[in-house]
Formats: C-alpha cells, sequence, structure tokens
C-alpha cells in the first residue's frame, strides 16, 4: 500500500466501457480521445511514504493487539478498541442480520481498481461474468481490501451487493454502483474530458459513483480525484458526479490525512485501523476504505428500494446522517455528518412502502424531504426499552445490539451515553470515548 503506480491502460479501458443496457454508446470522439490521451499516474488511496512516517506511531498504536477478545476477535489499540468498530459505530452489521433472510434481490456494485485477488472474495458475492483485467501489476491487497470492504465476510458493509468487475467490452447493466477508491491524477485536461464524459454518461443511467475524499500528505494537498484534475499554472476545477466520502477517527474527529472540500457528502470512521481481508483478515487504511462502506450501504438500500439516483442519495446519507466532532467543527467540509448506515436501510424500508418505484422524480423528492420519514422516535423508544430488560438479564450483546439500534434510529444524549458505559465496562476505552463525546452533540 502506499505505492504511485503508473497506469497506461486507464484510458484504454475506460473508453471501451459501454453500459450494456438501453442501447448507450460512448461517442467515437470520446472513445478516440480517451484511447490517445496519457492519463498519467494512478495514485492509490494510501498514504504516500512520507505520510506513513508522520503518522507511524498512531499507526502502530491503533494497529496493537491484545490477548484479549470482542465477540471472537482479538481486540486494536491495546485492547481499547474492539476489532469491527468502523462496522458497529455506522450499524452496517445490523443492515446484514436484517437482511439476511430476505427476499430483497441482488445488487450489482463494481469498483475502478487494480488488480484484484479474487481468491480473496466470498465465492457467492463475486460475479463471474467475465475474466477480471487487471489496469497494473500492483500488489492486489488494495483492490482486494476494497472489494471486502463491501462484501467479505464480517467485513463487508453489504448483505445484498455482488461484485462486478470491469472488463473491455461492457459495464453489465446489473450494476448500479461504482466504487471509486483510488485518486486518478491526470496530465491535461483532453484526457480528464473523456473521462468526465463517460462517467456522466454512467451516471445519467442511473448509476451512483461514490469517491474517497483522498489523502493530503504534511507538505500539501495531494488533490482527490474529484477536486482538482490537472497540474499548475491551470486552475481548472471540473467535479466529476458522485458521493464523495471523509474520514473521521475512532473517537469521532476528522482524520487528518482526509482531503476538506465544500461538496464532500458524508463521512465514515475508518482512520488506521479498519479490518478486511486481502491475504487473510488485515489491516485497511485511510480515504481509500471509506468509499466501500458507503458503496455497501447503497446497495442494500437500493436491493430494498429497486433503483436510487445519485440526488435522492445524498439526500437520504445527509438527512439520516449523525453529527460528529469530525465534521461539525470543519463547518460541512468533511461532510455533513458520520454515514449512519442502519436508519438509512429503515428509512429505505418505509419508502418501499410508499409506492416509490411508481412516483415520479419531484414526487420522490418532496418524500425525502418529508421529516416523518425519518422520525423513528416511538420505535427507539422500544428498542431502548427492551435493551434495558436484556441487560437486567444479563444478555449483555442482545442489549448492546438493541441499545444501537435505538441509538442510531433516534440519537440521543443518553443513549449514547449508555454505550459509552457499556463499552467502559468491557475496557473498550476508544470505543467508549467516541460515544461519550458523540453524547454532547445530541438532543437531550
Amino acid at each position: 500500500m502506499g505505492k504511485i503506480v503508473s497506469v497506461c491502460l486507464i484510458a484504454a479501458l475506460l473508453s471501451s466501457i459501454v453500459p450494456c443496457h438501453a442501447g448507450v454508446h460512448i461517442p467515437t470522439a470520446i472513445k478516440k480521445s480517451a484511447t490517445i490521451c496519457t492519463i498519467g499516474i494512478l495514485l492509490l488511496g494510501e498514504y504516500e511514504v512520507r505520510v506513513r512516517d508522520q503518522y507511524k506511531n498512531k499507526v502502530e498504536d491503533l494497529r496493537s493487539k491484545s490477548t484479549e477478545k470482542w465477540n471472537g476477535f482479538e481486540r486494536l489499540n491495546h485492547g481499547k478498541l474492539n476489532t469491527f468498530w468502523v462496522q458497529e459505530y455506522i450499524g452496517v452489521d445490523l443492515v446484514r442480520a436484517e437482511l439476511k433472510n430476505s427476499n430483497f434481490p441482488n445488487v450489482g456494485v463494481a469498483s475502478i481498481e487494480n488488480q484484484i485477488d479474487l481468491n480473496q472474495i466470498p465465492a457467492d458475492r463475486l460475479n463471474r461474468w467475465s475474466n477480471f483485467t487487471s489496469l497494473s501489476s500492483a500488489n492486489s491487497n488494495h483492490a482486494t481490501g476494497v472489494a471486502n470492504l463491501i462484501v467479505g465476510e464480517n467485513t463487508g458493509a453489504s448483505e445484498k451487493a455482488n461484485m462486478f468487475v470491469f472488463h473491455y467490452g461492457s459495464l453489465s447493466s446489473a450494476v448500479k454502483v461504482i466504487n471509486v477508491s483510488a485518486v486518478y491524477r491526470f496530465t491535461d485536461s483532453k484526457s480528464f474530458d473523456a473521462i468526465r464524459k463517460i462517467f456522466q454518461l454512467w451516471t445519467d443511467k442511473g448509476r451512483i459513483f461514490v469517491f474517497s475524499a483522498g489523502n493530503q500528505s504534511p507538505v500539501g494537498i495531494v488533490k482527490p480525484f474529484y477536486q482538482k484534475f490537472f497540474p499548475p499554472p491551470s486552475n481548472v476545477e471540473v467535479r466529476l458526479p458522485g458521493i464523495i466520502v471523509g474520514s473521521i477517527d475512532p473517537e469521532g474527529e476528522r482524520s487528518k490525512f482526509s482531503v476538506l472540500g465544500d461538496d464532500v457528502t458524508i463521512a465514515v470512521p475508518a482512520d488506521l485501523a479498519l479490518q478486511s481481508r486481502t491475504s487473510g483478515l488485515s489491516f485497511f487504511d485511510c480515504s481509500s476504505a471509506t468509499a466501500p462502506l458507503v458503496t455497501g450501504t447503497l446497495a442494500d438500500i437500493i436491493s430494498v428500494l429497486g433503483e436510487l439516483n445519485l440526488e435522492e442519495a445524498k439526500i437520504l446519507l445527509k438527512r439520516t446522517s449523525i453529527k460528529v466532532h469530525g465534521t461539525e467543527n470543519i463547518r460541512g467540509r468533511n461532510g455533513f455528518g458520520m454515514l449512519n448506515s442502519y436508519r438509512a436501510y429503515k428509512v429505505a424500508l418505509r419508502l418501499s412502502t410508499k409506492n416509490w418505484q411508481n412516483l415520479n422524480a419531484e414526487e420522490r423528492r418532496l418524500l425525502l424531504l418529508d421529516p416523518s420519514v425519518y422520525d423513528f422516535s416511538d420505535e427507539s423508544a422500544g428498542l431502548w426499552k427492551q435493551s434495558k430488560i436484556a441487560f437486567s438479564n444479563h444478555d449483555s450483546l442482545i442489549g448492546l445490539d438493541l441499545l444501537r439500534k435505538a441509538f442510531l434510529l433516534n440519537p440521543e444524549e443518553k443513549k449514547a451515553n449508555e454505550l459509552s458505559d457499556f463499552y467502559s465496562s468491557k475496557n473498550l476505552i476508544t470505543n467508549a470515548k467516541f460515544y461519550s463525546r458523540l453524547a454532547r452533540l445530541q438532543p437531550k
């Protein structure tokens, strides 16, 4: 990880990827310009060496393992942080448990990446419609780690996503969400414009791109894929359509490496000790880990709703998000709030009962802006009451899940403090600190 990889094939690859449905074809002029223009380099969404050195102590501290266990897995941060802390903070494990035996359909997702180790992806979550075509000879850990944060056992954010891979000929019509955890630098406007037009074609056909915001270095910002594409002296800033994902750390502050921007949509707790799978259960770092968690969340939401476009997804993610210091202290430049996958999923279930697929665009927009759609106060109160009964019966893990659901559906100060007390009682001090700090920002 943390490598800068030369790429000569991206332009040719993207110029030949054509949506399979609705007779959409990329214009010849775009194909030609995308083929002949060199894009330069692919910067994986990881620290460059100098960034890794700057935060070396923090990385080593968070990665330190303990002999203590939490739900059968070793703890992190000298035993102070549970292994799947990220998945727990945003509630994707709760979503997966509820969707596990449901009849909702699978949803195709894809990832623009380098080489991937298909043997490390769960076989039942990988669509083998074509052989994988690698963009480079780079180490496969990055692409594999990204994929497993979407569909991996224990680590993955989605229960209903099926991973598709890009092929030179086409992009399957089954693909609804496209993950971009790599950051690209373009050497000229011509090559970028070709890519932008292709991405816009996909977006116009209902695909949703999810971008990691990117990492910054100690000597200056490494401009992310979505923000600035041309080296000085050019001042052109053309945005690609998509959801931009920033990062917060285990205590809820903005991750020091996460690039800020007015168009960052949402923040995800990713930081430096996120469990994924590359060649076995392993760590995955930095902003590359943010986008896959949103990609997986959106896949499950689309499974429930049947369809969702980019602007609808932005509204839903923002209005279900949780206030954290890492977004509130940055005045929106690290996203509107922290991703709340569980509440977003529950809103999707509610929308599905309101004839969602048969509504027109304006009717959907108005429904998404209706505050009552997001009101789970009664359900939350019931779950909170059940959690107290479970704890009194010494069913601590059941009680924890009920309390987490209650908080995620209706974040309040008292619930956050109860979560903090629980984690403190298990000596998960970092988790406890996250919720105690979070409590200060929630309604009483």
